[in-house]
Order: structure tokens, then C-alpha cells, then sequence
């Protein structure tokens, strides 16, 4: 899956938001490194430890030290993209059902 910036940010604000009740209002990507397609990604101190423990958990990522940026290849920004959007679709399929059910009953 080839990943954009906003779709890296979007994913984060989702993951910040399963782990700590809240989106933050910034997430700050940049590519470091073009030959080897490493990114940096910053997020507010009041998120890092939920968001990257969770990442740590679900795909193995290594936490970087505290206040330090997370840094990954595109691959580990694709799985976090693909991670969110699985996240996603539980809650949208029983909203789904749940709209469908209303209609059909009256």
C-alpha cells in the first residue's frame, strides 16, 4: 500500500485517539532520510506513550526514547495506515447495522 503524509497523520490521530480519548491537533511528518525512505514523526508528549506503546504492541515497533521522534521506514508507516483503518471498521460496521435496523423496524 503506497501511504501520503496525510494518510500517516490521519492514522496516528485515529491511534491517538483508541489510546488516549483524544486526537492531538498536530502531527508533524517529514521524510529524513529519501534514499532509504525513513520518516520522522513527532507527536505531543501528552500522546507518545500511549500511541507508541500501542505501536509497540500491535506491530513490534521500537519505542524511541522520551521525547525523541518516532522514526520509520514506509513499510512501518504503511502497516501503521493499514493498522488504524482495521481499528475503523468494527465501530463503522456496527454503526452500519445499527442504521440499518432502525429503518427496517418502523
Amino acid at each position: 500500500m503506497t501511504v501520503s503524509s496525510l494518510s500517516i497523520c490521519l492514522a496516528f490521530k485515529k491511534i491517538a485517539d483508541i489510546t488516549c480519548g483524544t486526537r492531538p491537533e498536530a502531527v508533524h511528518i517529514r521524510m529524513i532520510d529519501p534514499l532509504d525512505r525513513i520518516l520522522s514523526v513527532s507527536l505531543s508528549p501528552e500522546y507518545q506513550s500511549e500511541v507508541f506503546t500501542y505501536l509497540s504492541q500491535y506491530l513490534g515497533i521500537e519505542k524511541p526514547r522520551r521525547g525523541q521522534p518516532l522514526l520509520l521506514t514506509l513499510n512501518q508507516a504503511s502497516a501503521i495506515v493499514t493498522l488504524a483503518l482495521r481499528a475503523m471498521k468494527p465501530k463503522q460496521g456496527v454503526e452500519l447495522a445499527a442504521s440499518s435496523k432502525s429503518p427496517m423496524s418502523k
